[in-house]
């Protein structure tokens, strides 16, 4: 399975690497100054939870598709706010591939459809997290748990997205299935967006979670206004899991709480917000329309939505 992966970031860096070192046929795209590291350096990835160093050189796609490429899978590891200038470049070549778009998504296949043809689309999250350091990126990512969740939008489980599992999966990247993509991905907003924009709020403050017990309050409630704004509109709470964790809010706010002490808040969470300042503003704006829909009270999600970085 020729594959590109369409992002040079942390996580586009770390899947290309993996596979690569798995013997896979796969190229990376990557611009300006990025690329030039990559020329340099090659593919240098420090696991931070597993101990452990992956350097290796990989095939580069310089800025942009054109005529001389056909892959047969492409996955898009890129913010929300930069994948749709890329919309028409993969509309135009590879047109055969399946395009899997990674990342945060309020908005289902809603705003590509009309650019991309839909069927080709799979919409997925990565469960790693990372930072960059000059051309290292250093990640959070364990090969047994870190999985990718995926699936097709019409729900059902097909025989490309089980052949892109076994894929994925025989390189060491593990991979989660979802009957329900759409609904996953805006219960994931509900979860993070809160825990973003209470960061920017304690931070103005000059605080940090683990002397703000307002600050946990109110992002453990935002998170439960969220899941019932989302029941309201009549979308499943995904995973079941996350179902059960919100039975419970005690043991919610003990969970958050806890994020905030290790190296998942430091680099997964308070990095990729300070980073991708302009995806935290988006996917807070995309939650405020579903609350609007919903038209329930949610207090704690308005007031930290002041706080969503512009």
């Amino acid at each position: 399975m020729r594959t590109l992966v369409y992002g040079a970031g942390v996580l586009g860096s770390l899947y290309a690497a993996i596979l690569k070192k798995a013997g896979k046929d796969v190229s990376l795209l990557a611009r300006g100054k990025r690329l030039e590291e990559l020329k340099e350096h090659g593919l240098i990835i420090e696991n931070l939870l597993e101990k452990r160093l992956i350097s290796t050189k990989i095939d580069l796609v310089d800025s942009r598709l054109s005529d001389e490429h056909n892959f047969d899978l492409i996955l898009v590891v890129m913010q929300k706010t930069q994948v749709q200038s890329i919309l028409p470049d993969l509309s135009k070549y590879s047109k055969d591939a399946t395009v899997v778009i990674l990342g945060n998504n309020g908005t289902g296949i809603e705003e590509y459809k009309d650019i991309l043809n839909p069927n080709r689309i799979i919409l997925g999250f990565p469960s790693a997290g990372g930072k960059r350091e000059g051309h290292v990126m250093r990640v959070v990512f364990d090969s047994k748990k870190s999985s990718i969740t995926m699936g097709e939008m019409s729900g059902k489980v097909t025989d490309r997205i089980t052949k892109i599992q076994s894929f994925l999966e025989g390189a060491g990247i593990p991979v989660k299935l979802s009957k329900n993509i759409d609904a996953w991905l805006k219960v994931h907003i509900a979860l993070v967006s809160p825990l973003a924009n209470v960061y920017f709020y304690l931070k103005q403050q000059g605080k940090s979670m683990s002397d703000s017990p307002e600050g946990l309050e109110m992002a453990t409630n935002a998170i439960i206004e969220g899941v019932k704004v989302l029941k309201k509109l009549k979308y499943p709470i995904l995973p079941k899991k996350f179902r059960l964790m919100l039975l419970f809010p005690k043991k919610l706010k003990k969970i958050i709480g806890n994020l905030h002490k290790g190296k998942w808040y430091d680099i997964a969470l308070k990095g990729h917000a300070e980073y991708a300042r302009e995806e935290m503003r988006r996917i807070a704006d995309e939650f405020q329309n579903l609350v609007k829909q919903a038209n329930i009270p949610t207090p704690n999600i308005n007031k930290l939505y002041e706080y969503a970085p512009n």
